[in-house]
């Protein structure tokens, strides 16, 4: 392989270019009640309501879990069963992407 493009896919991976996000290559979530990999993350805190976020939560795209957050407080959701499990880390309590 020519120097110059060696060191530009090394640099490349090095700063996540060419590869997808850590948290995306992690399996999908399954629901350890009814199997379904149908889940959503928990999104907690204060939303701001607008009509696209009302829909998305009608349809179970977007699932809300409050304001308070304590350490029993689910990560998923699932779409088929309403079952919420797994557990919020501790570096991201508000639930937002990229938390475990």
């Amino acid at each position: 392989m020519m120097p110059k493009l060696r060191w530009f896919l090394v640099t490349a991976a090095i700063l996540g270019v060419l590869l997808p996000p850590r948290e995306s290559l992690a399996a999908e979530p399954q629901c350890p009640k009814c199997g379904s990999t149908r889940v959503v993350q928990i999104q907690y805190g204060l939303p701001h309501f607008t009509p696209e976020l009302k829909e998305a939560v009608r349809r179970g795209e977007v699932v809300l879990g409050g304001c308070v957050i304590s350490a029993d407080s689910p990560k998923w959701a699932c779409r088929d069963c309403k079952n919420r499990f797994g557990k919020l880390q501790k570096n991201n309590p508000a639930g937002t992407p990229g938390g475990k």
